[in-house]
């Protein structure tokens, strides 16, 4: 049987096309559709029979994004994700693909007191997917997150400034990864960080 003892790959070419379309239906509301299609060329070399064998492979990826926001006035902002991306994988030189969909929450009952949370669903063959979680955190930065296999995820974001020197921020998370219907792992982490500034003393 024929067997590749070795390979190398070389990104030899490619091409790029991309698509966005923004949609604005009501006041405060707005649909972004994105589509994106890649062809990568790769130079594959291996040992086949013991010869060495050169040949071209194209690995094609398809992405296709449609976020939805919804703002009402400065206290509530709506928005939902999906996302799915079909791909050649080129290590197997399998057909893969992978999903997610999410819904965020923002409320700003008060300008000192801030409430976010998110509930995700995802599904991709590998990490080769390549979907992101793009997520805050309660060092008031975002962060990204990559899903593979299949789960759901949420986490809930408090932030408060009691005073103008004074923030702090909790966040709970819990992360679920199942096969089939069986559990696989699950994670649950809270966060808390409180962040004082002190201005320097200006002396005359």
């Amino acid at each position: 049987t024929a067997a590749a003892d070795a390979a190398r790959r070389i990104c030899a070419a490619g091409r790029e096309l991309e698509l966005e379309a923004t949609l604005r239906p009501a006041s405060g509301f707005q649909v972004i559709v994105l589509g994106e299609e890649r062809w990568l060329e790769h130079k594959v070399s291996g040992l086949l029979n013991r010869r060495t064998e050169m040949a071209i492979l194209a690995e094609p990826r398809r992405r296709i994004q449609c976020t939805m926001n919804l703002s009402r006035g400065s206290t509530l902002h709506l928005r939902g994700r999906f996302e799915v991306v079909r791909f050649l994988n080129a290590g197997s030189g399998s057909d893969e693909s992978g999903w997610m969909v999410f819904g965020d929450v923002r409320w700003e009952p008060v300008p000192w007191l801030g409430v976010s949370t998110r509930m995700s669903l995802f599904q991709t063959d590998s990490y080769d997917a390549g979907i992101y979680s793009t997520e805050s955190d309660v060092g008031g930065v975002s962060g990204s997150t990559l899903l593979n296999g299949t789960g759901r995820r949420w986490y809930c974001l408090v932030v408060c400034h009691p005073f103008p020197s004074l923030r702090l921020s909790v966040r709970y998370l819990s992360s679920v990864h199942v096969r089939g219907t069986r559990l696989v792992s699950e994670e649950s982490r809270l966060s808390l960080q409180a962040d004082f500034r002190v201005d320097p003393l200006e002396w005359d």
